[in-house]
């Protein structure tokens, strides 16, 4: 069984893990971050680089590219 299968029993229970595959199975489903989420995220990016972390680690802690942490430190959260 995939990784994400595994997660996702955890999280809600065999039996309706098991529904989620016979409805969606061979789809793609895309599940968006929730707004509040990537604000947060966004904020703790921000303390973090005044807290002396750099850009470039940032963006390997977070997964994201040195661009993107330097779009999100020019915003104000």
């Amino acid at each position: 069984m995939s990784k994400i299968i595994e997660e996702i029993k955890k999280i809600l229970g065999e039996d309706d893990t098991i529904k989620l595959v016979w409805l969606f199975s061979g789809n793609t489903v895309y599940i968006p971050k929730r707004v509040f989420f990537i604000k947060k995220r966004n904020r703790i990016i921000k303390e973090k680089f005044l807290n002396g972390i750099s850009i470039k680690e940032l963006a390997s802690q977070y997964n994201l590219s040195e661009r993107q942490i330097f779009r999100i430190l020019s915003k104000n959260y």
